[in-house]
């Protein structure tokens, strides 16, 4: 009862325009796959992240209107990410506003979307991915405890031998 995947890259790190900064929860996601997400995030400004994620060349950033107001940044404006990557190194990474979102709910003031190949660039993570979101035809919650056992089997550590010791594979449902 698979309807579709899509990956997301979920990371932390500090976004800056001009002499601002702010820490920033930053999602690397597939837009063309996430028609729910983009529903979900009423713009205030612009659009959502188009699906090859980059506007005129530069990697596209859809953020929130708190983090938005504190950058003083619109759309079309420049943004530039610093994180540390899982390797402990520092990388950096320049965007451009394409739309800026308000949710509402205080845990989404600092989030801002990134296409999952940028995000998988910014972290030094080329084909990773922290999550993978599995849409049902049935969505509902009985069908998804349903679905939990066997997607559980299927992504059960031991078939994947390249998995560190120290990593965690879980299955939730949401």
């Amino acid at each position: 009862g698979v309807v579709r995947t899509t990956a997301l890259l979920y990371g932390r790190g500090t976004a800056m325009a001009g002499g601002r900064s702010s820490m920033a929860t930053i999602l690397g996601i597939e837009p063309e796959r996430e028609p729910e997400l983009a529903a979900a995030h009423p713009l205030e400004a612009g659009t959502f992240l188009s699906p090859g994620g980059a506007l005129s060349g530069e990697p596209e950033v859809f953020l929130a209107s708190p983090m938005a107001r504190k950058l003083r940044v619109g759309v079309g404006d420049a943004l530039s990410f610093v994180v540390q990557t899982p390797e402990g190194a520092v990388n950096s990474l320049d965007g451009v506003v394409c739309g800026i979102f308000e949710k509402g709910a205080p845990w989404y003031d600092n989030a801002l979307y990134l296409s999952l190949p940028t995000a998988q660039q910014l972290f030094a993570w080329p084909g990773d991915a922290t999550s993978v979101k599995i849409m049902l035809r049935d969505g509902n919650e009985a069908a998804a405890r349903r679905a939990r056992p066997r997607i559980a089997s299927l992504v059960d550590a031991t078939r994947f031998p390249n998995l560190a010791s120290h990593d965690r594979v879980r299955v939730e449902t949401f």
